[in-house]
């Protein structure tokens, strides 16, 4: 498995991000056209770019080449390549995305903020409740348990309508198979059956720019 992360630095949206917009899905263009800020704009379209790129990487072939269905709950899969999972997570001016060559991935990313303490009734189970008041309330813990929750959830191909108080990710059989870091202020985690092969490989918008030389490919990212 490796993981990508791109910080954006920049949120202006300019002529090379217009130029980058033929390089996704005519589906992802409309997305990025009802975003009003320009910040959001870049930052979804930079999130599929960031994706395609891995796979292409991934696979050892064009990005043009490569082929997306839709599966359960929407989750974009990849075609002619069941064994290949992927998945893409972004938040204030992030993007991390994973790819694994042996089975599906979830990964979510979240920007350090003030934790909504009143959504843990809601989502946690009761060994994460403890595990983010102990010895008191802590934003990071929250956030840890938070962006498990979504890594798993995203795994599994439910996303978060799965019932999310019946997933302890502190229980030992899910605990192994978190990796979880912080960068760029945002805390970080992918849940797969194997752990990633490095360290995550860091991105620019640069380098995505540079990579993108060949025909669009419809998708569905």
């Amino acid at each position: 498995m490796k993981l990508y992360v791109l910080p954006l630095a920049d949120t202006g949206w300019g002529a090379a991000e217009h130029a980058l917009l033929s390089r996704v899905s005519a589906r992802r263009q409309e997305k990025i056209k009802k975003l009003r800020a320009a910040s959001d704009k870049k930052l979804s379209l930079y999130a599929a770019l960031t994706a395609r790129m891995a796979l292409s990487l991934a696979l050892d072939i064009p990005a043009d080449s490569l082929s997306f269905d839709t599966g359960a709950h929407g989750r974009p899969t990849l075609c002619g390549a069941p064994e290949i999972g992927f998945s893409i997570s972004h938040t204030k001016n992030f993007v991390l995305c994973a790819v694994s060559e042996s089975g599906p991935v979830g990964a979510d990313a979240e920007y350090r903020k003030k934790a909504p303490a009143a959504v843990m009734r809601r989502a946690f189970c009761e060994d994460e409740i403890r595990y983010v008041n102990t010895p008191a309330f802590s934003d990071e813990r929250f956030f840890e348990i938070w962006t498990k929750k979504e890594a798993y959830t995203k795994y599994l191909g439910t996303g978060l309508a799965a019932k999310l108080t019946d997933i302890n990710t502190l229980a030992p059989a899910l605990a192994p198979h978190f990796y979880t870091f912080s960068c760029e202020n945002c805390i970080c985690a992918v849940y797969a059956e194997h752990a990633p092969s490095g360290a995550p490989c860091f991105l620019t918008a640069e380098k995505i720019r540079g990579f993108f030389t060949l025909p669009a490919a419809a998708s569905n990212i």
